[in-house]
């Protein structure tokens, strides 16, 4: 079962851009960038977007020494592996998908918590309707 800590936001780093020109992984861009999710290209920081650790999503097709740093810092990383896709892994912030079009389903929920959250705090902290 997920652990049920609050997002307030999150954001995707992909790692040495596994998108590519074809047509599935320009959809997961625009159809990210129409949801206003932050995204990036490159190495994570702890300082990326501002945001912590836990809201931050590092995409990456190689399991490597920055993609495990990335994870012990906190950071939810998702491996593209098709080989390993059904792997699965104790760890809660480490997951592995067979394609990029598989990142969108795996931040469906903690998006939506996201923006359900930031709409609470809204009405109840600064009396917006």
């Amino acid at each position: 079962m997920r652990s049920h800590q609050p997002y307030w936001m999150l954001a995707i780093i992909f790692a040495n851009e596994p998108i590519t020109s074809d047509s599935a992984s320009l959809h997961v861009l625009a159809e990210l960038r129409s949801l206003g999710v932050p995204i990036a290209f490159g190495r994570p920081q702890d300082s990326t977007f501002g945001l912590p650790p836990a809201c931050v999503w590092y995409v990456t097709d190689r399991d490597d020494d920055t993609t495990r740093a990335a994870h012990a810092a906190g950071f939810q990383t998702v491996l593209i592996d098709a080989t390993r896709a059904a792997a699965s892994s104790p760890d809660d912030r480490a997951h592995t998908v067979a394609g990029v079009t598989d990142v969108l389903e795996l931040i469906r929920e903690p998006y939506t918590r996201s923006v359900l959250n930031l709409r609470y705090i809204m009405r109840t902290v600064l009396a917006f309707d």
